[in-house]
């Protein structure tokens, strides 16, 4: 896989650690890019300078030759110039968006400050001038974020905001998990107190169902009962009446005997 197409990161890609692999594909490119230049200008400051010829047909070659050298230095200290003035402008930059980034800018930038000192104290004296060196060269703002390490230049100050602002990431990623585990825990609550609810109104009714059994129970056997006392009584209203009519039989039988004898 080339490092063009690890670099080709897109918000949309939803493979697993893409955006981590990119990262790491961006910071070994920026980590390339550093050491090819660093390789260069180190190649540039450990140039010898041309030798000049022998000197040929008297004072005019060697005026010429004078005057050659005076413009080879002149142009290099004009060249040193716009380099100073380009690191004095750097400079500039620099402190004016420290200023603005605020304290947690100056604190890295100590921490970087830290990490470089001890980076040139570790490594040998060979390797550790020459950095120091290019880095002085290249300005005391680069110098101040720069780490020389494993041959090559590491901007510390970056990584470290990288690192930071991962790390927020990964800050509101967890309060919003929290949030989410309190609400799920309040849901929970809310569904265990709805799932009590519905066992007791299950409860009651059930017991609602079991009294109503027993209520037409004794509704049947109301009915029942009812049914028996009225049977009993028209079997008391047959036998009344039947022995009603047995005496007004008799007392008309009686009645009938007194007339006649009274017509004797």
């Amino acid at each position: 896989m080339s490092l063009s197409l690890l670099l080709d990161y897109r918000q949309e890609d939803n493979k697993e650690h893409s955006f981590e692999v990119s990262l790491f594909a961006e910071l070994f490119n920026e980590m390339l890019i550093r050491d090819f230049g660093f390789n260069i200008y180190r190649a540039l400051l450990e140039a010898p300078e041309q030798k000049e010829e022998k000197k040929k047909d008297g004072g005019k070659e060697s005026d010429k030759k004078g005057d050659r050298r005076d413009d080879r230095k002149s142009d290099r200290r004009r060249d040193r110039k716009d380099d100073e003035k380009k690191t004095d402008d750097q400079d500039e930059s620099d402190a004016a968006s420290e200023q603005s980034d605020g304290e947690g800018d100056s604190e890295e930038n100590k921490g970087n400050r830290g990490l470089l000192m001890k980076s040139e104290d570790g490594l040998p004296e060979s390797n550790a001038t020459e950095p120091s060196a290019a880095l002085d060269s290249a300005g005391g703002a680069a110098g101040a974020k720069l780490v020389f390490h494993d041959g090559a230049l590491l901007d510390v100050g970056k990584l470290l905001r990288q690192v930071e602002r991962s790390e927020r990431a990964r800050t509101s990623s967890e309060t919003r998990l929290k949030e989410l585990i309190e609400a799920l825990a309040e849901v929970r609550e809310s569904w265990e107190a709805s799932r009590q609810e519905v066992l007791k109104t299950q409860i009651d009714l059930d017991q609602a169902r079991r009294q109503l059994v027993v209520v037409e129970d004794d509704l049947c056997s109301s009915r029942k009962a009812a049914q028996e006392l009225r049977l009993a009584l028209q079997n008391c209203r047959q036998h009344l009446q039947a022995t009603l009519g047995s005496l007004e039989t008799v007392l008309g039988r009686k009645e009938h005997r007194g007339d006649t004898k009274n017509d004797d």
